[in-house]
């Protein structure tokens, strides 16, 4: 079963250099190929962050993965690395750090992040292209040679996990370069006419 879970866009409007917004979803998954996935509008350059916390106690190995919204366009994906990079915690059982981070700068514009199970990866560079574990059930169960899902394949015997999940989403505003060039002629503008101003005024006392 191909069961995908939506939820309505989340405006983002950040308009001060350094500002921080977040936004967290946490549920359960019953089958391996379910997806959830939500969008959001971006209204300046920003640096954006899409990671779970749900392995570490005891979720599903998830994957994450970026599309921008307006075209389709896949950015990027992780998931499955067994990474403790970037805050990720390690799961008490396994002793694995299997959560999925990714973070990636966009422009301005609509974006949509989708949770999946490893190892259900998009297909080619654009959302069109499905993932590759869609509609195929319970997946890691004929890997590890077992029944129902939620299964950790990369683990010799395979591990059950469950099916909770917890995405969060992190935007911080990248300040945009011209800004500081832009006050620069004006300081120098303002300095170059202090200076004159000195220079006329002894010119004049001279005279």
């Amino acid at each position: 079963m191909n069961f995908r879970s939506k939820l309505p866009c989340l405006l983002l409007a950040l308009v001060t250099a350094g500002a921080v917004s977040a936004a967290s979803f946490s549920g359960s998954f019953t089958s391996d190929d379910q997806m959830f996935e939500t969008s959001l509008t971006l209204a300046s350059p920003s640096t954006l962050t899409v990671y779970t916390t749900s392995y570490a106690s005891g979720g599903f190995v998830p994957v994450v993965s970026l599309f921008n919204q307006s075209t389709g366009a896949f950015i990027a994906s992780n998931g499955g690395d067994a990474s403790c990079s970037n805050g990720r915690m390690k799961d008490a059982v396994t002793g694995i750090c299997n959560d999925a981070y990714l973070a990636s700068p966009v422009a301005p514009g609509n974006y949509l992040a989708i949770l999946t199970e490893f190892y259900n990866f998009p297909n080619g560079n654009n959302i069109a292209g499905g993932f590759s574990q869609a509609g195929t059930g319970n997946f890691t169960s004929s890997v590890c040679g077992t029944s129902g899902p939620f299964w950790e394949t990369d683990l010799a015997p395979c591990a059950q996990r469950t099916g909770n999940y917890s995405l969060n989403l992190s935007t911080s505003v990248t300040p945009e370069p011209a800004t500081g060039w832009l006050i620069l002629p004006v300081i120098a503008f303002g300095t170059w006419r202090f200076r004159k101003a000195k220079a006329d005024a002894r010119n004049r006392s001279v005279l």
